[in-house]
């Protein structure tokens, strides 16, 4: 078993009953210009990849290299925030995701600029994209810092992407 040194995670480990252990998430890369809808993906294999890679970066004049992901250890969890209308905002996963019932958890944290300061009036629409090993689960689901389900991505359906 696996212990994590981090209260929140503990605690959010005591919710859940039955054998319950953590897998790593590797943050992979994040930006601020990505897809204007609010979208959580878990992607099995490098085309699905290399498809969303392409789309994420169709408009920059220099794209980020694209991530070695070794597709037979790891599945690739992307978040995205949808479009904001000022900088300051970011997406990030906790680095740690709780597996129980064959569901694997995954707590996304979305930043927000604070009430009191100024900030650029931008259009940006802030995206992760993290490895998580693949593990004795079915499912993953995406989860806020409430605990409130966001998305659920089933591993036994076809993926699909809008």
């Amino acid at each position: 078993m696996t212990v994590v040194r981090r209260m929140g995670l503990i605690m959010y480990a005591l919710a859940f009953s039955g054998s319950i252990f953590a897998e790593e998430v590797r943050s992979i890369q994040a930006g601020s210009l990505s897809r204007p809808d609010r979208a959580f993906l878990v992607l099995e294999d490098e085309a699905s990849l290399r498809r969303i890679h392409r789309e994420l970066h169709a408009s920059a004049t220099v794209p980020p290299a694209f991530p070695v992901i070794d597709f037979d250890q790891d599945l690739v969890l992307l978040a995205f925030m949808g479009q904001r209308s000022t900088a300051g905002y970011a997406v990030s996963f906790d680095s740690h995701a709780l597996v129980n019932s064959r569901v694997a958890h995954v707590r996304v944290i979305e930043q927000t600029p604070p009430s009191d300061v100024m900030l650029a009036s931008v259009i940006t629409s802030p995206y992760v994209l993290a490895a998580l090993g693949r593990g004795e689960f079915d499912a993953v689901q995406f989860v806020d810092a409430e605990d409130r389900c966001l998305a659920l991505v089933d591993l036994q359906s076809e993926p699909t992407f809008d």
